[in-house]
């Protein structure tokens, strides 16, 4: 695993270097590797966990009713995706996850990371409080970009 790029990650931010191997540990990550083109998850797919993109590209894609293919979000290496709906218990996905080329991806498990109890380690608390400022991040992004297309001419 690149130490060196979760240091750099959002989500790992403010996590000591020698304390990555216990966080991932901890947090129930798993490390799966995709083809080109290979799908990820599905529009319709209920998840339960975070991708955080180790090497390669992910598209998050949206396919109208009329078949149209559009890119809303291209992700690299140390940024995470599909965290809203991770963090929704039930909600299926409206949009896919695509390796836009060969890609290692790192799935972090929000029930590991979002529930608390007692013996909690340090890394809970951390990593709840950088998922909170992606999300917050993300939310004010399509706030802007909607304020921005919403505009009349």
């Amino acid at each position: 695993m690149d130490h060196k790029l979760l240091e750099n990650a959002p989500l790992f931010k403010d996590v000591a270097p020698e304390e990555i191997d216990a966080m991932l540990q901890c947090l129930g990550t798993e490390e799966k590797e995709y083809e080109k083109g290979e799908i990820i998850f599905h529009a319709g797919d209920v998840i339960h966990s975070i991708g955080l993109v180790l090497t390669g590209r992910v598209q998050i894609e949206n396919d109208d009713l009329w078949g149209n293919k559009s890119v809303l979000e291209s992700v690299g290496p140390g940024f995470a995706f599909a965290e809203s709906y991770a963090c929704l218990p039930g909600e299926p996905l409206m949009v896919s996850a695509i390796a836009a080329e060969p890609s290692r991806i790192l799935f972090l498990d929000t029930g590991r990371v979002l529930t608390a109890y007692p013996s909690a380690c340090s890394h809970h608390s951390r990593i709840i409080r950088n998922l909170l400022g992606e999300l917050a991040d993300k939310n004010l992004m399509l706030s802007e970009k909607v304020s921005h297309m919403g505009q009349r001419t």
